[in-house]
């Protein structure tokens, strides 16, 4: 039995010699490295054109935006938290635009427009410019776009003409969270005739120029609105601010690989900070107080959206710029780009010349240390806000400045979509000189007194009903401790 056993084995597994096992398994491995050396060579060959397209001017920095074997050297503004606060959760707004008047990585066309190249720049080397130009003492205080797409706004209106204004002694206060400076939505409101929508750089200049741009206290229409347009009154208030020239500067190309670079240095050094467009990848998304250092992208990254940004400082490392996500995101509202970055992938650099109020002297540009002074990498994270809920008014009879509130509703927009049977959550900001009570109204009703998140930041919740379609409208009022009572209303409708 044992021996028919052993037939049959046979006959289903023929015995092989020591040389078929060596033939199989050399051709076992030929079928596993193969494909695998075949990968990693062509994994090789991306990473090495993709990096031979960069310019070689940094060290290695890590792909999350760290620096590597580097000392940083952050801008006195980045250091404290100062301006408006990120709302945790928030989708946040882009909305830069190419424009016609200036292809990315590529020198204007046509000269002739108001915007021109920069003639400071012809004949300028980036090794004999400072090493380190710092212009951040002037820039406005971090601002928050919100889930608006008014970037470049934020940029030109409030940043750039905000600082000349800080820089000359007329800088105007008011505004959310008191930071002053000029109303984003004056010019952006005209720009995109009531949609959320993207914009570019010369849109915004081109109304500064001709319209001027009105003052955050004096625009009542707040930072997000832009539906309603300026008033004849905002707009005659806003000629007392105009520029007298804008232009954009050369971009880098092929045979200019450090053209941007040139242009960002030549400007800052001539004492001029400029606005500027930037592809968002996760890695400036995801900015945050340890990490505020941002390098290209690595490769297969994905692209976001456009953005513009306002840079204030360039050192050896690269160039600093602020951003209107709030102090929440990077240091402080703050971040600096490498020269990489910079080279391979920022464009419309545009800087302003401003026209000074005919009441305002001009006192001598202030010497610009080139000399960067060291300070530890390493942020200080600014604390919580403190949670309080406003007094109520006492009978004791209040000073009257004849002044109502300031209300703004950031969330929901006006024509919003919300959910059916669902609690829903009203966010705004209502400020004054004095203590303010502030409650919620939905279609009439009032439905309760709101809690303060900051100073002069609140939020309401309510609840809809289980009805598709139903319209309501959200009405916040502030009563201030004179009795003086202002509002602003919104509408929105449920769906599914």
């Amino acid at each position: 039995m044992h021996a028919l056993f052993n037939q049959f084995r046979e006959r289903l597994h023929p015995p092989y010699t020591k040389k078929t096992y060596i033939t199989l398994a050399i051709t076992l491995l030929i079928i596993i490295i193969v494909p695998v050396v075949v990968i990693f060579s062509r994994q090789q060959t991306n990473r090495s054109s993709y990096a031979a397209s960069l310019v070689p001017t940094e060290v290695a920095s890590s792909e999350t935006g760290v620096a590597i074997g580097r000392q940083l050297f952050p801008p006195q503004a980045a250091l404290v938290a100062n301006g408006a606060p990120s709302v945790p959760g928030e989708k946040h707004g882009l909305g830069l635009l190419d424009s016609p008047l200036h292809h990315s990585h590529m020198v204007p066309a046509n000269p002739s427009e108001t915007g021109t190249t920069n003639p400071n720049v012809q004949g300028a080397s980036i090794t004999n410019l400072p090493g380190s130009i710092d212009l951040s003492q002037y820039a406005p205080a971090v601002g928050n776009q919100g889930g608006i797409n008014s970037c470049v706004a934020w940029s030109e209106d409030y940043y750039l003409r905000g600082w000349y204004a800080k820089r000359d002694g007329y800088y105007p206060a008011g505004g959310n969270y008191n930071t002053g400076s000029f109303e984003p939505m004056y010019t952006y409101s005209q720009v995109v005739g009531g949609q959320n929508a993207g914009t570019t750089f010369d849109q915004h200049v081109n109304i500064m120029e001709t319209q001027g741009v009105d003052t955050r206290a004096d625009y009542t229409q707040g930072d997000y609105d832009y539906i309603d347009l300026p008033t004849s009154a905002e707009k005659a208030n806003a000629s007392n601010y105009k520029i007298s020239s804008w232009q954009y500067l050369p971009s880098s190309t092929s045979t200019q690989p450090t053209q941007t670079q040139l242009s960002i240095e030549t400007a800052l050094a001539s004492g001029n900070p400029v606005s500027m467009g930037l592809p968002v990848y996760q890695n400036f998304y995801d900015a945050n107080a340890t990490n505020y250092y941002i390098d290209v992208p690595p490769p297969g990254s994905t692209w976001i959206g456009n953005h513009a940004v306002t840079a204030f400082k360039y050192d050896q490392n690269g160039v600093w710029v602020v951003n209107q996500w709030g102090t929440g995101w990077g240091l402080n509202g703050w971040a600096e780009l490498s020269w990489n970055f910079i080279n391979t992938l920022g464009w419309n650099p545009v800087e302003i010349v401003p026209v000074t109020p005919g009441n305002i002297t001009v006192p001598p540009t202030p010497n610009i240390s080139s000399t960067p002074t060291p300070v530890t990498a390493t942020p200080t994270l600014f604390p919580t806000p403190t949670i309080y809920i406003s007094p109520t008014p006492t009978a004791t009879p209040a000073p009257d400045d004849g002044i109502a509130p300031v209300v703004t509703i950031t969330s929901p927009l006006n024509g919003t979509l919300v959910k059916r049977n669902s609690k829903q959550t009203v966010t705004f900001t209502a400020t004054d000189d004095t203590a303010i009570v502030v409650n919620l109204s939905i279609n009439g009703s009032v439905t309760s007194t709101c809690q303060a998140t900051t100073a002069s930041s609140y939020q309401c919740s309510w609840t809809t009903n289980g009805k598709v379609g139903a319209s309501y409208t959200l009405k916040v009022s502030a009563t201030d401790a004179a009795q003086h009572t202002s509002s602003q209303s919104v509408s929105v409708k449920s769906a599914k």
